[in-house]
């Protein structure tokens, strides 16, 4: 088996279990947020960082009957960088920034998954 070879099987493999996103910018209003959301398991491994030109409030949540759960908060945070194992169950998780202040943010992020 020659080096091609073996490097088309190793990407294959990879991307079956992991999901890489590339970065992504979006301007955020005032008084408006916005979530990037994902389904996953507990065996689930998400990272993710971001940086905002203004001071943001930053959530890792999943829905359930009982409403928003949250894995993370941190309010009023510029930049933020983590990766986050042993999630509690399979559910449908979000990464969730909210602009509470007087100016409009730009916002650059990005993420993985990975089992």
């Amino acid at each position: 088996m020659n080096i091609l070879s073996v490097s088309i099987i190793l990407s294959l493999s990879l991307s079956f279990s992991s999901l890489a996103l590339e970065q992504i910018d979006i301007t955020l209003p005032v008084d408006a947020q916005h979530e990037e959301c994902f389904f996953l398991d507990q065996e689930s491994v998400i990272t993710y960082q971001y940086k905002t030109t203004i001071p943001l409030d930053f959530n890792l949540h999943y829905h359930d009957d009982n409403g928003m759960n949250y894995l993370i908060e941190l309010p009023m945070s510029l930049v933020n960088k983590k990766s986050v194992k042993q999630l509690t169950s399979q559910q449908v998780y979000c990464l969730m920034w909210v602009n509470s202040s007087t100016h409009e943010a730009e916002l650059t992020y990005e993420f993985t998954v990975e089992k």
